[in-house]
């Protein structure tokens, strides 16, 4: 870095001990979620067609794409802590970072925390009995204890999410391997159609790209701990995208694997994708 722009902020103390790996796998672990079960049921219903469907997956990975090349940018330029703090302090005016810092903070990423927490209880509560209570008691614990165990030491939080980032990936990989071995599905379902006599508008492929953005939140993850990764000018970007591809073929190979089990129009009409796919091609639980 130059002398004009130094490498971190003169009250920055953080240690750069995350690699290119541990960056990585903080952008995919920020990007896959509940949103690849739960929004393509939607998104087929407003693009009943087997093409255009996996379609607006890529147009949603390419513009999340085009924002990692901008954020690629910005985490060279600046590979301080706090992403969009730094980037709006430096651009417009310390008010700017300042309000959007708490913003994040109190709101945004408080929000966030909240929902993966309440929707892990709830999920864990269609298998174990849990009554209210005790599912924002276990969703309390979790935030306290994920907190605790990266206030303990950076390196300990990225050990954390390198194992259960691998565990998502292996899951959703295995979901899909196992169940094309399965032979339960149609591949021909994957050029099928439900659209009748109406054609798709240029809208209803808009309106599909908002839930499938949403799924792709998380994408810029890396930007907010640059100031803890090692050579950020060169591993910033290069998570930015290497995570996000990797994103794109998981969602891209599971939303098929949806089409190869699920009849489009009963497709349509699912609420969890996941659920409906693997009740189809798994049976259902007993």
């Amino acid at each position: 870095m130059s002398a004009q722009q130094p490498d971190r902020h003169p009250r920055d103390r953080l240690l750069r001990e995350l690699s290119l790996l541990d960056a990585t796998f903080l952008v995919v672990a920020s990007v896959i979620g509940s949103g690849i079960f739960l929004t393509p049921g939607r998104i087929a219903d407003l693009l009943p067609h087997a093409g255009l469907f996996l379609a607006v997956w890529v147009a949603g990975g390419l513009l999340s794409l085009a924002g990692a090349l901008a954020n690629a940018e910005l985490g060279a330029m600046f590979p301080h802590a706090g992403g969009d703090y730094v980037y709006l302090r430096e651009a417009f005016h310390p008010v700017a970072g300042f309000l959007v810092g708490w913003l994040s903070f109190f709101v945004i990423q408080a929000g966030t925390v909240a929902t993966l927490a309440t929707g892990f209880s709830a999920g864990l509560a269609e298998l174990v009995p849990l009554s209210s209570s005790q599912q924002i008691a276990l969703a309390v614990v979790l935030v306290l204890g994920t907190s605790l165990l990266n206030y303990y030491g950076v390196r300990h939080g990225a050990r954390a999410n390198n194992v259960t980032s691998f565990l998502k990936i292996a899951a959703l990989v295995l979901f899909v391997v196992a169940g094309l071995a399965t032979g339960r599905g149609e591949v021909a379902r994957l050029a099928t159609s439900d659209l009748g006599s109406s054609a798709i508008s240029f809208s209803a492929f808009g309106l599909a790209l908002s839930p499938v953005l949403f799924s792709y939140l998380g994408w810029n993850a890396s930007v907010y701990v640059a100031s803890e990764i090692r050579d950020p000018a060169r591993n910033v970007p290069r998570s930015l995208f290497v995570g996000l591809a990797f994103v794109i073929v998981i969602y891209l190979a599971v939303n098929a694997l949806y089409l190869y089990a699920v009849p489009l129009p009963a497709l349509r009409q699912t609420a969890n994708a996941g659920e409906a796919t693997a009740a189809a091609l798994f049976g259902p639980v007993s």
